[in-house]
């Protein structure tokens, strides 16, 4: 009489299976996890770069801290060491603002020649942003590549 395993041949049907199913979403998994991650982290980073704008200017900034804003300056603000005119921001006024109503001008954050929290808050955006633009960029076109390249192979 024969014998016959159900196990083994569910098993290597699975395995099988598995493996098909491993090559064909895994890189559209892992891209879209990865997106998510970096998604939760950018919440995570505004709620910190808020909490830095909102903090008292009476609290005092670290030494430290102090240096890691100039040289976050020094990389955000490049423009303005060539160029010797102030850079203008014009701004709708707030409701509550008596200013004209042509609007206010705003002078750009890297010319202030002290360090304040909120000075801090607008670098660390910049920063945050610019590392979340250039991670989403590169995983993008990385794992396009990789989805690409599978299908074209298979």
């Amino acid at each position: 009489m024969l014998h016959f395993n159900p196990t083994c041949h569910i098993s290597s049907c699975y395995h099988y299976n598995a493996i098909s199913m491993f090559y064909t979403l895994s890189f559209s998994a892992i891209y879209l996890a990865s997106t998510l991650i970096l998604s939760t982290l950018s919440v995570l980073f505004v709620i910190l770069v808020i909490n830095v704008h909102h903090t008292p200017e009476e609290e005092p900034m670290s030494e430290k801290l102090k240096s890691f804003a100039l040289k976050l300056e020094l990389c955000f603000c490049r423009k303005n060491r060539f160029n010797s005119t102030k850079q203008q921001i014009k701004v709708a006024p707030a409701p509550n603002d008596s200013t004209d109503k042509n609007g206010a001008i705003l002078e750009d954050s890297c010319e202030e020649t002290e360090m304040t929290w909120v000075r801090l808050s607008r670098l660390l955006d910049k920063f945050f942003f610019s590392i979340f633009m250039i991670i989403i960029t590169l995983s993008t076109f990385v794992f396009s590549f990789l989805i690409s390249y599978k299908m074209i192979t298979s």
